[in-house]
Parts: structure tokens; sequence; C-alpha cells
């Protein structure tokens, strides 16, 4: 089982809902805002999907909706704020190093 961080399940979800569909930024900045720049702050060789970069990938889906339950959550912390809250797109699937790590099954909440 992958380790959890507490605010990485909803960020996604959090930044679609409300960044990219209200307008905000886009959906290609966000994106950037979540792999190629802090991987560039960071000097690190992650955020791109270039031949031979490490195959670390989250998969998501703009306009998946599904709700944070943060007793279905992988991570040990049980305070969230956004216990509850419906999101309007979010992550399917997360492979590290080329291997599928978790993927949420079809209407699966988290």
């Amino acid at each position: 089982m992958p380790v959890w961080h507490l605010g990485l399940e909803t960020a996604i979800g959090i930044a679609l809902e409300q960044l990219v569909h209200t307008g905000k930024i886009t959906l290609t900045r966000m994106v950037e805002l979540f792999t190629s720049g802090p991987a560039h702050v960071l000097n690190l060789d992650r955020g791109s999907l270039t031949v031979g970069a490490p195959a670390d990938i989250t998969i998501f889906d703009t306009e998946h909706f599904w709700t944070y339950d943060v007793n279905k959550s992988a991570s040990k912390s049980r305070n969230s704020p956004f216990h509850g809250i419906t999101f309007r797109g979010g992550p399917v699937a997360t492979i590290v190093n080329g291997r599928v790590v978790w993927d949420r099954p079809p209407g699966l909440s988290i």
C-alpha cells in the first residue's frame, strides 16, 4: 500500500473543483503546477513523460464525481475538513515506476 500524506488524496479534486472548473487556471497549468513545476523547483528528475523518465503518473478524470470519506481513506489520519465533500474530478489510478499501485474501481468513493 502506498504511503499517503494528509491532503494529497484530495489535492487534485480540490484543484480541479476550485481552480480549473471555475476558469481561474487552465487544466494544462494545473498539471504543470502538480508535475514539472515542483520537479524544477526541487531539482528532481520527475515531472515529465519523456522516454527514459521514471513512470510516476497519476491518471485523473476531470468529470468523475466522488465523495471523500475519511473512513475509507488510505491515510492513517481521520481528521479532514473535506470529509463528506463531493468533488467533480479526481484521481482514478496511480502508477509508480511503471507499476499500478492504486486504482479506484468505478463508483468507489474514498
